[in-house]
């Protein structure tokens, strides 16, 4: 798929988003929301799914607002049948950085990422001083098992219907311009410490998005991480029977789309 084919598709789906989200709301006045709000999903039913990081899942339904689950820090939900469904939340937004399965007022912890991320930390760079796992997006496989890409990790994680949690596919470092960086912080004139940077440095491949395709493979959004670079961000393709595939050496990933900037979900 090239890069122009894909936007193409982009624009579609978001303008199909939109006039989902208006004929919802046409007799609804919605509340305000705690904030941030993250992940979208429509329910079997029809009910549009918002994660809500502030307070927990909420849902529109047949044109009435409710809550679903009180759930802080709540990244994301993948509906599994009606009033069923997959949710990430995240330590970055005052969550757990757990996967739980969400029914109507209740909830179940079903694996911790956040401590595999420790345990394993499968892209191998440095832990560093913020939360080493940020689990961003989560899709539903046939059979009951989660795909969750955690956007700290930089890595796509699979989490089976007991719970046990495994890495499919890491993304790799990329080495990009610092132009766009010096130009947020106002160099050369500010004065500012990333005015000093080489023209170009290891960025991180961010993964931020997991969907399923209909080949059945896993496509996974990446946004670059520092010095933000324009047009790195990259879509990958990666073989649904990868494990530990180090993506940009291994045959079982590809490139299927580029030229993007910080990617935030597919």
């Amino acid at each position: 798929m090239s890069a122009s084919n894909s936007r193409v598709v982009g624009v579609a789906l978001a303008v199909a988003l939109v006039a989902l989200l208006v004929s919802q709301a046409s007799a609804l006045v919605f509340p305000s929301f705690t904030s941030p709000v993250f992940g979208l999903a429509i329910a079997p039913d029809g009910s549009f799914l918002v994660a809500d990081a502030g307070a927990g899942i909420s849902e529109v339904r047949k044109g009435v607002y409710g809550s679903v689950a009180t759930l802080p820090g709540v990244t994301d939900v993948a509906p599994i049948g009606r009033g069923d469904m997959f949710a990430v939340t995240s330590r970055g937004f005052a969550g757990d950085g757990k996967l739980y399965r969400v029914s109507r007022g209740s909830r179940r912890a079903v694996a911790d990422l956040f401590a595999f991320e420790l345990a394993v930390n499968p892209d191998g760079n440095p832990v560093g001083a913020d939360p080493p796992s940020n689990p961003f997006d989560v899709a539903v496989l046939t059979g009951g098992s989660a795909l969750i890409a955690d956007a700290a990790g930089n890595s796509l994680l699979l989490v089976d219907q007991r719970g046990t949690v495994d890495w499919i596919a890491t993304l790799p470092n990329q080495v990009v311009p610092t132009d766009n960086a010096k130009t947020l912080f106002g160099c050369p004139g500010s004065g500012a410490p990333q005015c000093g940077l080489p023209a170009a440095i290891p960025a991180q491949g961010v993964a931020t998005s997991v969907a399923i395709g209909p080949d059945g493979a896993f496509y996974v959004g990446e946004l670059k991480g520092f010095p933000a670079p324009l047009g790195q961000s990259r879509v990958w393709r990666i073989e649904p029977t990868a494990r530990h595939a180090v993506c940009g050496s291994s045959p079982a990933c590809q490139v299927v789309a580029a030229g993007f900037t910080s990617i935030i979900d597919l």
